[in-house]
């Protein structure tokens, strides 16, 4: 607030001075005090959740003895991009939307799941909060990551289910705070 207060000063000045190039600095300096208190606002609205609250639990998964021409029949017909590859109740590995889409260029038969399959995982347990999750996305370069309860897979989370559920997060607030000001 206090930066977005000093560029509207500053643009102020500049507009009055007839000094338009100040005048663009203030509104650099305050499109860069907007965008950090975006930030820091998620990050406060992220840590009301844990992981174990926001992860997909109707989730599509599949079995290690699934062929690609089986994700590809679940990439058509539901909206979800990553896939566990499952033996039983444990993770195997992740196909991603991407892993098959590369796989349907590379491949002139249709291959197992096992084989397209990425098996490093990133884990996360689901008593984490939905910035520390996404804070160790970002770490390891990694899209999506495994969520789990102890010794327990529960199922996937991706960075665009966390932007999702700090969406619904900051509407739920707002919804409150509109309630409690009538």
């Amino acid at each position: 607030i206090v930066g977005q207060l000093i560029a509207i000063g500053l643009g102020i000045f500049s507009l009055a001075s007839g000094n338009f190039l100040l005048a663009l600095v203030a509104v650099f300096i305050f499109v860069g005090a907007t965008q950090e208190s975006t930030v820091a606002e998620s990050k406060v609205v992220l840590t009301t959740r844990r992981l174990g609250d926001a992860y997909n639990r109707q989730v599509i998964t599949l079995q290690n003895g699934n062929k690609l021409s089986h994700v590809v029949d679940y990439l058509l017909t539901s909206y979800q991009p990553d896939f566990a590859v499952l033996f039983g109740q444990k993770l195997l590995g992740v196909v991603t939307r991407e892993d098959a889409m590369k796989a349907l260029a590379t491949f002139d038969y249709d291959p197992f799941v096992s084989e397209i399959m990425r098996r490093e995982v990133l884990k996360l347990d689901a008593n984490l909060n939905l910035e520390e999750a996404r804070e160790q996305l970002a770490e390891k370069g990694a899209r999506v990551a495994a969520v789990y309860d102890q010794e327990n897979f529960l199922g996937l989370i991706n960075l665009e289910d966390i932007q999702e559920a700090f969406t619904v997060l900051m509407f739920n607030q707002r919804h409150t705070q509109l309630k409690q000001a009538v």
